[in-house]
């Protein structure tokens, strides 16, 4: 296992892996975080992400797979938020273990609400607020979101005319 620190993953790169590394102490410097993604291909297994400064992993216009495979992620000890979604969509963030990160287990910004983020399987603890942050604004097509913390919103969130949400 790898110690390592401020991967950023560009918008074009491909078949990007992360698999059973330790990424910690990031998010200075002008990074947010200890992972930042601007990529649609990048895998995020087995790892540990923590103590950033900021978030543990940021996902800005991307729908990479934050994906926990067989012990899954453990993202932990973050000042910030543990997994931040801005602008993004089809994110699956599932099987992972995110706690003491002093904000949100995962927030969403009013750009993701509109995405088809998947969330399963993760074990939410010990962090400043145990749930999703969805920082507001207008769902406009059907969802369904089902979660293992409760969804959270910050500011005024609606449901347009006609959408669904379950």
């Amino acid at each position: 296992v790898q110690t390592c620190a401020l991967p950023i993953f560009a918008t074009g790169s491909t078949n990007n892996l992360l698999d059973n590394v330790i990424v910690r102490y990031g998010g200075g410097g002008g990074s947010s975080s200890n992972i930042d993604i601007d990529t649609s291909s990048l895998i995020i297994s087995d790892s540990i992400v923590e103590y950033s400064s900021n978030d543990g992993i940021y996902v800005n216009g991307a729908s990479p797979s934050i994906i926990g495979v067989i012990t899954g992620n453990v993202i932990r000890n973050n000042n910030d938020d543990g997994i931040h979604l801005y602008n993004s969509s089809g994110s699956t963030i599932t099987g992972n273990t995110i706690s003491g990160n002093g904000d949100y287990a995962i927030h969403m910004s009013r750009d993701s609400i509109n995405s088809t983020a998947t969330t399963s399987g993760n074990t939410i603890t010990g962090n400043g607020y145990n749930g999703i942050e969805l920082a507001g604004g207008t769902l406009s097509v059907a969802a369904t979101w089902v979660a293992d913390a409760p969804y959270i919103a910050r500011f005024s969130l609606g449901v347009a005319s006609g959408v669904t949400l379950t």
